[in-house]
């Protein structure tokens, strides 16, 4: 059997799971979450304002299309006796805060113009509250392979002396290491999110794909390494894969999703099913990241050399890793 591979926040203690070999996830189709995790936290800072985001009520409008089924804000209609409608509003704010769920609330307050009025401004933050827990931006993160069986081999940049007693309690003892990000269960409430929303903020807001992080295959903006203050352009990836894909097609998949886990994978063993070697022991291994804009770079002066643009270097080492498998 090959070495399978977990991607860890060191610093949240979460995982996305044993995810598989190397070679799968980096030539694999489907959507890997790094990129999410640290666009996230910005897209939840830059959210429109409720009011065109959760918009006001309006009688007969349709909401969305949930599961097949068509919903729409009830019509206008005389409010018939409630206990709960007759509490204040204080606490029906209060008693709706308690739902656990983002769709329990939307479904709640739908319900009547008055429960919206009032859910509206919690389902607001619930998003947001949601969108920002689910973030790794700033956080260590590494790809551990599992034929990690000593964590004294593993370098001091990578693990602290407070990592690597964790693992040993957990090989020991079997205390949980790592949980899924957020471990609320906010995938499903992010789909809601998206099924009801996002596409009308991105139609009436015309907010940057950057800011809706749910499109990894966008790469406008900054991948930022903060513990090696060191950079990749998106322009620059963007050019790379207009060039590439006419010898590779397969590289029009790359984005900085692939970057990453090209140069924050640590095992001790260099097996990674990929016939590219030295991505076992990458240089970017347990070191923070973020996402920023473009123009961030507008900011940095010619002679400020406390950042170092390493598109080329990033970029050149995903062609030898494309190249190995697809030009053999």
């Amino acid at each position: 059997m090959g070495q399978g591979w977990q991607t860890i926040n060191l610093d949240k203690r979460e995982a996305f799971g044993w995810e598989g070999k190397l070679a799968e996830l980096l030539f694999s189709p489907s959507d890997m979450p790094l990129v999410f995790s640290l666009a996230v936290a910005r897209a939840a800072k830059n959210l429109p304002d409720c009011d065109s985001f959760i918009f006001p009520i309006t009688p007969g409008k349709l909401v969305g299309n949930f599961d097949g089924h068509r919903l729409l804000f009830p019509q206008r209609a005389a409010q018939r006796a409630s206990m709960l409608l007759s509490l204040p509003v204080e606490l029906i704010d209060k008693i709706i805060s308690h739902l656990p769920l983002f769709a329990d609330i939307a479904f709640l307050c739908i319900t009547c113009q008055y429960l919206w009025e009032i859910g509206r401004r919690l389902l607001d933050r619930h998003i947001t509250d949601e969108l920002a827990s689910l973030s790794w931006a700033g956080d260590r993160i590494v790809c551990i392979g599992d034929f990690l069986s000593d964590v004294d081999e593993v370098p001091d940049h990578v693990f602290t002396q407070q990592d690597r007693e964790d693992f040993r309690d957990h090989e020991e003892n079997g205390y949980p290491l790592v949980k899924a990000p957020g471990d609320r269960g906010q995938t499903a409430q992010l789909h809601l999110v998206r099924k009801f929303y996002w596409r009308d903020i991105m139609a009436h807001k015309g907010l940057t794909l950057l800011q809706n992080p749910l499109d990894r295959r966008t790469h406008y903006g900054t991948l930022r390494n903060l513990s090696q203050r060191q950079f990749v352009r998106g322009a620059a990836l963007v050019e790379w894969k207009e060039e590439t894909e006419e010898i590779i097609e397969a590289a029009g998949a790359v984005g900085f999703d692939e970057i990453l886990l090209s140069r924050i994978c640590y095992s001790p063993v260099d097996n990674t099913a990929l016939l590219y070697k030295g991505v076992h022991q990458g240089v970017w291994a347990g070191d923070r990241f973020d996402l920023v804009e473009c123009e961030w770079l507008e900011s940095l002066q010619e002679e400020d050399e406390a950042w170092t643009d390493v598109s080329g270097e990033c970029l050149g080492e995903v062609a030898a890793i494309w190249r190995s498998e697809f030009l053999r």
